[in-house]
């Protein structure tokens, strides 16, 4: 398993690391240019003041110092004689050029001066390792406060990282001692303002199974109660089929009994297809709009013949398109049977299929009953029927209809007719659907 902690002290320790090597090269690139510089104004110096006529009993000063640290200085004539050298120091050769010159002589590297003032040429010279050495003391002086601060930063980083984790331990357990019926949203105080958008997408997802919850659950007790009335009548019709004394009367209540059971089936047909629609993904298959507006239209030919109902199509061939096969067909089913069903008989109703700008219409059209106002705002209301009590129904069939139209982007709008009787029911299909 990842530790957060785990990662967070790598990392940090690597980068710690970096910076404290970073730093030392740094500081010791730093004190290297600045300490050639001083040497070598040093070395000017030395080849400019010193002399033959200096106290040879001065050398026994700097009789202690280690070879390496020994300035060598020499001094020729204008003929090239030697008149002058330091003679505790290394004899090196003289150098054709005056200025700086960096020499190896005798395995030694060697950082030279040479001057001449047309009578005498003076040079003084000094080992590189002296000032290698210098340059690296420096550098780890630099280097040891740094050092020596990479256990407290440790330390630091330690405890802080153990508080933010001790926050996400409380959150965690708060998280984890909620109830079922908790309503109140996470709080997000005292966490780290990175971790806001986590803990709004954990209240937003736990508002959508909450709201999903109280759907299933106002689905269970309605779907409880609309079946209840027609399991009674069930129950009725069974005993008054036992109750007929003559066959015929036993037929005819058996008649009643098979119609009750058909009814029954619907509904709980129109509730499965609802909780499918509920709790399924999306299909990915795709059909021909046109041949399956033409399929459902005909599955009510029959029914619409029974009432004496015209039922008609108007196809512009433009319109016709592929779409997904989100039970698409139960979205025109329901309306087609909604428009027969409301009609009155010699009625008529009419399927268009048709393109209006961008969009593709498929319009239910009949000539019935209409809509009361006050039903309209309901419509999608499971389980909420417009229909008079003598016209059989579900009520599912809209909010069907609507479920299947909001998960594949259609819109759906129903309305009566303006200027005459009966409703209009309109799907709205995007043409990149």
């Amino acid at each position: 398993m990842i530790s957060l902690r785990n990662i967070a002290m790598l990392w940090v320790t690597l980068l710690l690391i970096a910076i404290s090597v970073a730093a030392v090269l740094a500081s010791r690139a730093l004190a290297v240019i600045e300490i050639n510089k001083l040497l070598d104004n040093e070395l000017q110096q030395i080849a400019l003041n010193a002399g033959s006529g200096l106290y040879t009993g001065i050398h026994q000063l700097i009789s202690h110092m280690e070879d390496e640290n020994r300035i060598s200085v020499q001094v020729w004539d204008d003929n090239g004689a030697l008149i002058h050298e330091n003679p505790m120091a290394m004899r090196l050769p003289q150098q054709p050029a005056t200025g700086f010159h960096d020499l190896i002589f005798k395995g030694k590297s060697w950082r030279v001066y040479t001057a001449n003032d047309g009578k005498h040429t003076t040079q003084a010279a000094q080992r590189w390792s002296a000032r290698t050495e210098i340059a690296n003391h420096t550098a780890l002086a630099a280097a040891v406060p740094i050092l020596a601060a990479l256990p407290i930063a440790w330390i630091a980083i330690i405890l802080g990282v153990n508080a933010l984790l001790a926050r996400f331990s409380r959150f965690a357990n708060e998280l984890a001692e909620r109830g079922l019926e908790a309503k109140e949203p996470v709080l997000a105080s005292g966490m780290p303002h990175e971790i806001t958008p986590l803990i709004s997408a954990m209240n937003e997802l736990i508002a959508r199974h909450k709201a999903a919850a109280e759907q299933q659950k106002q689905f269970l007790s309605d779907a409880a109660h609309e079946l209840r009335t027609p399991l009674a009548a069930l129950q009725i019709q069974i005993d008054n089929f036992h109750n007929q004394p003559s066959v015929d009367a036993k037929d005819a209540a058996l008649g009643e009994l098979k119609a009750g059971i058909q009814r029954a089936t619907a509904m709980i047909r129109q509730l499965m297809r609802m909780a499918r629609l509920d709790d399924g993904a999306p299909g990915s298959q795709t059909i021909d709009l046109r041949e399956t507006l033409m399929t459902v239209v005909s599955d009510f030919v029959r029914m619409a013949s029974a009432r004496s109902i015209d039922l008609e199509m108007e196809i512009d061939e433009s319109a016709s398109t592929e779409i997904a096969d989100t039970e698409i067909r139960f979205l025109f089913t329901n309306l087609i049977d909604n428009a027969v069903r409301y009609s009155v008989a010699g009625g008529r109703v009419i399927v268009i299929l048709r393109r209006s700008g961008p969009d593709i219409l498929v319009e239910v059209r009949d000539y019935g009953i209409g809509i009361p106002v006050t039903a309209l705002p309901r419509l999608y209301d499971r389980f909420y029927r417009a229909a008079p009590p003598d016209i059989e129904g579900t009520g599912l069939g809209l909010a069907i209809a609507r479920k299947i139209a909001d998960r594949n982007g259609f819109g759906l709008e129903i309305s009566n007719n303006i200027g005459g009787p009966g409703a209009s029911a309109t799907v709205f299909i995007p043409q990149s659907t």
